[in-house]
């Protein structure tokens, strides 16, 4: 009998060290922090977020909407091909490893735009690391163009803003600290820029 339950603890066990996220570097800390997106709060929430799995375009109606202009087809082509303009990036907003809620030292980049995002053609794209797998990485992403979204409506603007979540699509795969810590942001992108 105990011989019976110490063999399903074991296989059990094993089950879930499978399950955690995939090259880890050893001196990065996994340990769980208040914020972050646990795959059960990411699954959760990707029920109310309008995007469709194993997809890098537009979906729906921000689909429609983006191809019914020359400007959209134009912005449609700097993220696929991961060539954004630095004149049409309006902010670039960094996050924390697994985090999606916007820091306080990032907040003043979104506040400076209002104006700017106020009525006009934005997009919101969300990146993310390689860290985990590209489901949840594309969700992650799509969590974080979310937040700089919501943080912009919550601020009066960008209530017509495009999100667009490209999860690890064009992350640098193994990188240095720093340079991984770059795949983790959102940029709002002024689809009227030349």
């Amino acid at each position: 009998m105990n011989l019976t339950k110490i063999a399903l603890l074991s296989a059990a066990a094993l089950v879930f060290a499978g399950c955690g996220p995939k090259n880890l570097p050893s001196q990065w800390s996994a340990a769980p922090r208040t914020g972050t997106a646990s795959s059960a709060s990411v699954q959760n929430d990707m029920e109310t977020l309008p995007y469709e799995e194993d997809s890098l375009t537009l979906t729906g109606e921000d689909q429609r909407d983006a191809a019914a202009t020359p400007e959209g087809d134009k912005v449609a082509g700097w993220i696929s091909g991961n060539s954004i303009p630095e004149n049409a990036k309006l902010a670039v907003v960094y996050f924390g490893f697994d985090r999606f809620n916007v820091e306080d030292s990032e907040r003043a980049k979104l506040e400076a735009i209002v104006d700017a995002v106020r009525g006009g053609n934005i997009y919101i794209v969300g990146y993310s690391d390689y860290f985990g797998t590209e489901e949840y990485n594309l969700a992650l992403s799509d969590k974080r163009a979310q937040a700089v979204k919501n943080y912009l409506m919550n601020l009066g603007a960008g209530e017509s803003a495009q999100i667009q979540a490209l999860g690890e699509a064009f992350a640098v795969q193994n990188g240095t600290k720093a340079e991984v810590a770059e795949d983790r942001k959102v940029i709002v992108v002024d689809g009227n820029a030349r």
